[in-house]
């Protein structure tokens, strides 16, 4: 690994490192400053933060869908174990339009 590598790995690490810290007050963007610290950051100095915000950047990934149901796309997960009859009823208890406001 030559130099630049060392370089830009140290900073990949500090960057993760200062989001992940244990304490909300102490990762970077929740001091003084708040999220343009983040951008801020070395690792992002050549990013187009202009550009993300005018939406100018493509995807790098364009994900083919057939329609508004289409989930072929997302990873298949194990149904919870419960039973249908219990989640029967707590549907039937729920309050309608409880996310209406939303």
């Amino acid at each position: 690994m030559d130099k630049c590598q060392k370089l830009w790995l140290c900073i990949h690490q500090l960057l993760i490192r200062s989001l992940c810290k244990l304490e909300p007050r102490d990762r970077l963007g929740y001091q003084k400053g708040g999220p343009n610290n983040i951008r801020k950051h070395r690792w992002f100095q050549t990013f187009d933060w202009q550009g993300l915000r005018a939406t100018r950047i493509p995807s790098p990934i364009k994900p083919t869908v057939s329609g508004l149901t289409d989930t072929k796309n997302f990873d298949h997960c194990v149904e919870e174990l419960g039973d249908p009859e219990e989640d029967k009823k707590v549907i039937a208890k729920a309050v309608p339009g409880w996310d209406a406001m939303f």
